[in-house]
């Protein structure tokens, strides 16, 4: 997905729209997804739920949601913070806790879903899974 992509451009829209009337957004992702930066024993899920939005305990300080990036911030995972880099690309559910998107485009079984997800299948592993670099955010030094 590129930066004019429609896709890209809506999940944005719905994200920010739903920010601002929800206290929590539950994003559904492909872990599996290149580009992905999240804790190592989510890479291989099709099927990751995360949540983000001022509602979440502890509070998500450094979220920050690009039109073109996607969605970063430090979430908690097993009780350890993490810095997620979540690319539009790799998000294909957006929605509050209780439902999803209220925008037919957006919904759960739209953008990007993983043949996986679709037919119930485990997921095949990712040969491209790029190790994020020793010394980034989330490695100790």
């Amino acid at each position: 997905m590129s930066a004019g992509d429609p896709a890209t451009l809506a999940k944005y829209v719905l994200t920010k729209r739903l920010m601002d009337v929800q206290s929590v957004v539950r994003l559904c992702i492909d872990g599996r997804h290149p580009d992905i930066d999240i804790p190592e024993h989510l890479w291989e899920r099709a099927d990751v739920e995360l949540y983000i939005g001022r509602g979440t305990r502890p509070r998500i300080q450094n979220l920050y949601i690009h039109p073109i990036v996607g969605i970063t911030g430090t979430l908690r995972m097993q009780s350890t913070p993490y810095h997620c880099v979540l690319p539009w690309a790799a998000i294909y559910g957006i929605g509050s806790h209780m439902w999803w998107g209220e925008i037919p485009e957006c919904q759960r079984a739209k953008y990007d879903l993983p043949r996986s997800a679709m037919v119930g299948s485990a997921p095949a592993p990712n040969p491209f899974r790029v190790v994020p670099n020793e010394g980034g955010p989330n490695h100790a030094a």
